[in-house]
């Protein structure tokens, strides 16, 4: 057997502690999530069952309406106590299990009847004198209806404005009958089954058409009142799939785009109809488009060709394109009918609505997804209008621009805002993420305990300096050390002698801090754009006693660095000397190799 790596089992050890720490696991005993009286071992299977019934209907944090009306374990506990002990513990709650379940029933149910009665309407119900047994395929949707009607007259509802949450049965009959409780009794009714024995052509005798019959047959098409709340499921839904919202936008617009084709082609084809009851004209003698399809003797026998055409018209209706149908139609000149002016203006305004719609939406997305460059370019341009009044050089404007683009990076939002909303936590965390390369790549931060260092990286100030630009002087008096986040920078010293270069993750100017009245040593000057970090002499020395293991690290650092700058400046100063000296004998040299001859000689 292989022995154990003892530095193995401490390591795990360590990120166990480490990952409790940042996850926590509650040890205490708790109760009953459902908040409800615990039932004794000899309770009779009726209280269980009532019990188990109970848990289904009451509120659950999974709900995604939850934690919008309360906000809080304690709220969600209260609300369950309230409505389980009360005395309308049978009433549905809004954010139940039960309820959110039902809701993706009557998504389901909702887009079998936007779909299935407008169409058996209007190929089906308005051409035939019989009942057909196709229309039977609505029934059980009329049923799962019936089932809504009283679901909703013992579910609990939610006040938009207050967040209340209402229990009582007879304020919950009275909100919803002052709702769609008539549009959803109206319309979950099977009309065509019922008066089967009155349905009737169009004709002009009271032996053909029944326009009051007809009528009543088609108020089941007022279900597409029902769009806003199936709206409001399907959102519901995609937020627990995990859906953003700029995606479940994108799902409902093509979902109403295809549910508004598939309406314009059944209004194409039903209207016609309509209006034959309604002024007892039969079809052989209508003049209308679906009377000159060639290949179509029989309307009743091919709802797919029908169906394929009148999707074709109802589609260019509402795109506002002049088309009829044309293909597949005997050679026979024929205006357009009273009924189908009627389709067309109908089509083109609803499409030029649904159009206007789109437009918003759209924008409004556009809109909210490039806010940031879009205010950018704004700010960018007050700038540019700034620099003409002042009448700004060349060299300048161009560092203004690189300063502005540099710190918002083609983007620009008002972050103070954004930030102030948060607590103080956040704050740290935020600015704990942000900084967390800078903190891996200090090496005095190496070591420390990590409540200090986010500390020291809360007490940071960014700034930015361009290329060229002095961040000090040597012989300045100091009161901040910085670090660097990105960039490169030269230090130089009082004679010009360049020593080195500092990037990302050094640190310079502590000297001033760690000695006070000591100035400036070198000057240092930034050689390319740089993101800088400020600590200032106050918060240093609030988190830095002089007593700790950094500050005398520090210490030890900045004597080293000294010593290099006096190496440097006594060789420089070593090295002028003798050029002096050199200088001096050279020109010795000359003057004595210049002197005048003797005129004796």
């Amino acid at each position: 057997m292989m022995a154990k790596d003892p530095l193995a089992e401490v390591k795990s050890k360590s990120f166990d502690s480490g990952k409790r720490k940042s996850t926590h696991i509650c040890e205490l005993s708790r109760g009953s999530d459902s908040n409800l009286l615990k039932l004794q071992p000899t309770a009779p299977l009726r209280s269980r069952l009532k019990r188990l019934f109970q848990k289904s209907i009451i509120i659950t944090e999974k709900h995604p309406a939850t934690r919008f009306y309360l906000r809080s374990h304690a709220a969600v506990s209260f609300e369950k106590k309230r409505h389980g002990r009360s005395p309308n513990w049978w009433v549905i709650h809004p954010c139940s299990s039960v309820r959110f379940g039902w809701e993706i029933v009557m998504c389901v149910t909702y887009l079998f009847c936007f779909i299935g009665i407008p169409y058996f309407s209007a190929f089906y119900m308005l051409n035939t004198s019989t009942y057909h047994w196709k229309e039977s395929i609505l029934v059980p949707g009329y049923f799962v209806c019936i089932v809504d009607i009283f679901l909703n007259f013992i579910t609990g509802y939610t006040s938009s404005n207050s967040h209340e949450i209402f229990l009582d049965p007879g304020v919950i009959a009275s909100h919803y009958t002052r709702g769609y409780f008539l549009i959803d009794l109206l319309t979950s009714i099977p009309y065509s089954w019922v008066l089967q024995d009155y349905h009737s052509m169009p004709g002009p005798t009271s032996k053909n058409s029944n326009f009051a019959t007809i009528m009543i047959e088609l108020l089941p098409l007022l279900k597409l009142l029902r769009l806003p709340t199936l709206y409001n499921f399907l959102m519901q839904f995609w937020q627990v799939l995990g859906i953003g919202h700029n995606v479940a936008v994108s799902l409902w617009i093509a979902l109403l785009t295809a549910l508004i084709f598939h309406w314009a082609a059944c209004f194409t084809y039903g209207f016609p109809f309509v209006l034959m009851h309604a002024t007892g004209s039969r079809i052989e003698d209508s003049d209308t488009w679906f009377n000159y399809i060639t290949d179509l003797e029989d309307h009743s026998a091919d709802q797919y060709r029908l169906y394929q055409l009148s999707f074709y018209n109802g589609l260019t209706g509402l795109c506002a394109i002049d088309s009829t149908i044309v293909a597949d139609t005997k050679e026979h000149n024929t205006g357009e009918t009273i009924g189908d002016k009627i389709v067309t203006c109908v089509l083109l305004l609803f499409g030029t609505l649904y159009q206007l719609y789109l437009i918003v939406v759209i924008l409004q997305w556009v809109e909210s997804e490039n806010a940031p460059e879009t205010r950018y370019q704004q700010i960018r341009n007050s700038l540019r209008l700034y620099i003409r009044k002042k009448q700004v050089p060349p060299s300048l404007e161009r560092k203004l621009l690189d300063y502005y683009q540099y710190s918002f990076r083609d983007k620009c939002f008002k972050e103070n805002a954004i930030v102030s909303a948060f607590s103080d936590h956040l704050k740290d965390e935020i600015v704990m993420h942000t900084c967390r390369q800078l903190m891996d790549s200090v090496a005095i931060f190496w070591n420390v305990p990590k409540l200090l260092v986010g500390s020291i990286i809360t007490a940071l100030k960014p700034e930015i300096f361009l290329s060229n630009e002095i961040i000090f002087k040597c012989d300045d008096e100091g009161n901040c050390m910085y670090f660097i986040g990105s960039g490169t920078l030269a230090v130089i010293t009082y004679t010009g002698k360049e020593i080195c270069h500092l990037e990302d993750g050094a640190h310079f100017g502590e000297s001033s801090l760690l000695y006070p009245g000591f100035r400036r040593p070198v000057t240092v000057i930034a050689l390319e754009k740089c993101e800088l970090f400020k600590l200032e002499r106050k918060d240093f020395n609030r988190l830095i006693p002089t007593n700790s293991d950094l500050h005398q690290r520090m210490r030890r650092a900045v004597k080293e660095q000294m010593a290099i700058v006096v190496q440097i400046e006594n060789d420089a100063t070593l090295n002028r000397g003798n050029d002096l000296e050199n200088w001096t004998s050279n020109l010795r040299m000359e003057s004595s190799s210049e002197k005048p001859k003797n005129p004796e000689d």
